[in-house]
């Protein structure tokens, strides 16, 4: 095949996964996509419009951001745009990849009807209780033990343990794990927390274990979606994150309706994690 055509193919399909992970996290430019591909916005365009192709390097930055992006789809067209997804995904994202062909520079709200019944489900096929979205890495964090050996598995560890989990240089000591699980299909997860207290009842009960994924942006919040979060003034929080109308704000709402909705500022919170799943017993 002509190299040109190689490359054009290749530029199409990282449009594709472009737009497709813009919708799904809601990102609310492509500017701003392309600033977290640190790349210039003209440079994003400019694939979009065929003026460019995609090089190797960018299509690597993209990858080791979103992991669950198939490389193999995105080199060779080979396998689905996703690593980890149902079958009604499958055929409603591959509907969408043959639009983007047509259509490179496809709009918005015509991306957001194509993937409307998709967007919001969790990835993957499981038998457990799943929400939300895990991008999928190689392996479970790595808790470095004092003897330099490792053990892999996703820490259980206690509220106290995550006062500063939003940093960068935050760690879990192996002094903070009460207990690891191995649980496959809980990819791309941080670590786990027992849930206390009534206020996401009935979706999660006192005493459920949550499995958690650290979101390092604030552009990366899931609006409506559970989230630990840690504060300086509250402490650990599980509640739904919204949009607030306050300004520099998150709305933190409880299923519980017992529990009136409020507001945290963003200067109070030292870390946020996607909930990814639970483990319950019954």
């Amino acid at each position: 095949m002509d190299k040109k055509l190689i490359k054009r193919d290749v530029s199409l399909r990282f449009v594709a996964a472009s737009q497709y992970l813009i919708l799904r996290y809601n990102i609310t430019s492509e500017s701003l996509f392309a600033k977290k591909l640190e790349i210039h916005p003209q440079v994003f365009s400019d694939i979009k419009k065929g003026k460019l192709f995609v090089g190797i390097d960018l299509i690597s930055v993209l990858l080791s951001k979103f992991e669950n992006i198939n490389t193999e789809w995105i080199f060779t067209g080979k396998g689905d745009l996703l690593k980890y997804q149902t079958a009604k995904q499958r055929d409603v994202i591959n509907k969408f990849y043959e639009s983007i062909k047509n259509d490179p520079q496809l709009d918005k709200a015509s991306i957001k009807n194509i993937l409307a019944d998709i967007i919001d489900e969790p990835l993957g096929e499981s038998n457990l209780l799943k929400e939300g979205v895990a991008e999928p890495m190689e392996a479970y964090l790595e808790i470095k033990k004092p003897a330099g050996g490792t053990t892999k598995g996703i820490p259980l560890v206690t509220p106290e343990a995550l006062g500063g989990f939003g940093n960068m240089e935050f760690a879990i000591r192996e002094q903070d794990i009460q207990s690891l699980y191995e649980i496959p299909d809980f990819i791309n997860t941080d670590f786990m927390i027992r849930v206390k207290g009534s206020s996401m009842y009935p979706k999660y009960n006192s005493g459920d274990v949550v499995a958690c994924r650290i979101i390092k942006e604030s552009t990366f919040i899931q609006w409506n979606k559970v989230h630990v979060v840690a504060t300086t003034e509250q402490g650990i929080l599980i509640k739904r994150l919204k949009k607030s109308k306050m300004k520099e704000c998150f709305l933190a709402v409880s299923d519980n309706k017992d529990y009136e909705p409020f507001d945290i500022p963003q200067s109070e919170i030292t870390g946020i994690a996607l909930v990814v799943g639970v483990v319950r017993l019954e």
